[in-house]
């Protein structure tokens, strides 16, 4: 209806007789592409240090790449270590931040410690969605 009004308006007669320093303001919308990040639930479990250690690698790629800035791109779970993976829209560059040193000792750990009060995986992933820890897979490679 508007595209139909404007177009009427710039056809009429009394219009095309004006200066162009006499033609009307005109406003332009522009409409921003916004992507969409994935959003992330619950919580995990993460090496308090270990972590530290792993955001300052963003720090430090935004001090080297000066027009760039690392957008999270996705999560990686194996078992409950999840690595998040970020990306740089101008140097390409992925960054991966794992809430752990090494994947197996605390999932290794988890699973000894659940045996260990004998309790089987069906109480371990019910202890962990109390807790709103995304649960473990039967079998974690």
């Amino acid at each position: 209806m508007l595209s139909r009004l404007l177009i009427a308006y710039y056809q009429t007669s009394w219009f095309l007789n004006f200066s162009v320093v006499q033609l009307p303001n005109l406003c332009v919308e522009v409409e921003e592409l916004i992507e969409s990040t994935p959003k992330l639930t619950g919580n995990r479990i993460v090496d308090v240090s270990f972590f530290i250690e792993q955001i300052r690698k963003l720090a430090l790629h935004d001090q080297t790449c000066t027009m760039g800035k690392m957008n999270f791109s996705g999560e990686n779970k194996k078992g409950l270590v999840a690595s998040f993976i970020y990306n740089c829209k101008v140097c390409n560059r992925k960054m991966e931040i794992k809430t752990q040193n090494c994947d197996n000792d605390l999932n290794q750990s988890f699973v000894w410690g659940v045996s260990s009060i004998g309790s089987g995986y069906k109480q371990s992933e019910e202890l962990l969605s109390v807790i709103n820890v995304p649960a473990m897979t039967k079998n974690v490679c």
